[in-house]
């Protein structure tokens, strides 16, 4: 992911359109995802996996400098706000930016010496097309009994996610460092084993935890029942900028794929 400054364009999430952000030039966006936005999704396939895992950290790393940004600019205006909660926020974001810098780093010798099977992908496949679709990294604080998968102050390991329908399926990417598998190991036995209901679920939960980034088909949100969409609200609500339940799967009634 370079630092572009002229053909600057919005990048529109694949395949099914969603949102922008301006994080590659013309060039470097038709070169880079033309074998996901080209083409369609092969379940499995190592190349296309890892630029669906690169297209969630790029989007990542670009929300974390843009928030950064912003609250620095707060602080610029107004130095006396250095000892309050935003000045803190922006201590954190400092250290957090290097790790994410560093991430960088590995995410594009990667690309570009096609080492794709440093990303592993667990994958779910689901015999209908939900009108749903987000590309996202974050990072798993708990898996769904309790223990710690990443914590502050120690090494993180970023989580890569994309859902997206096609083709009469939809299909869920889960990604992360391949050297990092045995901290993930639980996705595989508390997500991708589980009946397809169960698996919902635990899909919905990441959704509402986790992800600012997602979106809804018109249509498909219209038909949700109105207590998911009520209950999606009021989880998100609880949870987006803040301590997340000590549980991967924290609200057991709570389904966005009906």
């Amino acid at each position: 992911m370079e630092e572009e400054n002229s053909e600057e364009v919005t990048h529109q999430h694949i395949p099914f359109p969603a949102s922008t952000f301006t994080g590659f030039c013309n060039k470097h966006d038709s070169k880079i995802f033309s074998p996901i936005e080209n083409n369609e999704y092969v379940p499995n396939d190592t190349r296309q996996n890892f630029l669906f895992a690169y297209l969630a950290f790029a989007l990542g790393y670009y929300e974390r400098y843009s928030s950064y940004n912003l609250m620095n600019a707060r602080l610029e205006k107004d130095p006396s706000m250095f000892n309050t909660e935003l000045g803190e926020r922006i201590r954190l974001y400092n250290s957090h930016l290097k790790y994410i810098d560093t991430l960088k780093m590995i995410m594009n010798t990667n690309l570009d010496n096609e080492r794709f099977d440093r990303i592993t992908t667990d994958l779910l496949v689901w015999p209908n097309e939900y009108g749903i679709a987000s590309t996202s990294m974050f990072f798993i604080t708990n898996d769904n009994e309790g223990k710690t998968v990443n914590k502050i102050g120690s090494y993180i390991s970023p989580f890569f996610f994309t859902i997206f329908p096609q083709a009469g399926a939809t299909y869920v990417l889960m990604g992360y460092l391949t050297k990092d598998k045995l901290k993930y190991h639980f996705i595989r036995n508390q997500i991708v084993n589980l009946p397809i209901e169960e698996q919902k679920i635990a899909i919905s939960n990441l959704i509402a935890l986790h992800i600012e980034n997602v979106f809804f088909s018109p249509e498909y949100w219209d038909g949700l029942p109105i207590q998911s969409r009520e209950r999606y609200y009021e989880i998100c609500n609880k949870t987006m900028g803040r301590n997340k339940p000590n549980r991967l799967v924290a609200f057991k009634d709570f389904n966005l794929f009906i």
